[in-house]
């Protein structure tokens, strides 16, 4: 992901502890993103752990490790863009690509994702998920649409 925040012309940092595995740092992700965001527009961290467990057929270790996501990554980020931004804000929230638990591969179909802040209003979707964005493909983004539409609403 560093390579890719490079390529893309964004300052990086190797964060102590970042794995790419459940056992990542997240503490120290969310302190990274934080400093970072105060400076720059847009920030990005990556949590490859519901991935990785997919790859190893996990679905316990998947479910934990979405369920780590939202209570220690998106809970804490979230209340500190309201406490730093108030209403000024958008965040996403997207996995990189679809992987099967089944057998453990990257497949081209859609993937769920959730922006929210200033000017995003509801979608017809109530659902985060897979099925959802399959039934809904009216909503799916082609991946270079997306930060046109994150961006501008």
């Amino acid at each position: 992901m560093r390579g890719i925040g490079l390529a893309a012309g964004m300052e990086t940092k190797e964060i102590p502890g970042a794995t790419g595995y459940p056992d990542t740092n997240i503490e120290e992700k969310i302190k990274y993103a934080k400093n970072f965001i105060r400076k720059n527009d847009f920030v990005f961290i990556h949590y490859n752990a519901p991935d990785e467990e997919s790859h190893q057929h996990n679905i316990q270790g998947k479910v934990s490790t979405i369920e780590q996501l939202d209570k220690r990554i998106v809970g804490p980020i979230l209340k500190f863009m309201e406490e730093e931004f108030g209403e000024n804000f958008r965040i996403a929230l997207m996995p990189d690509h679809y992987t099967q638990l089944i057998d453990g591969k990257h497949r081209e179909y859609p993937v769920p994702y959730i922006i929210y802040g200033k000017g995003i209003g509801d979608g017809d979707v109530d659902q985060y998920n897979e099925n959802s964005v399959r039934q809904k493909n009216k909503n799916v983004l082609i991946s270079y649409e997306f930060m046109d539409f994150f961006i501008n609403g």
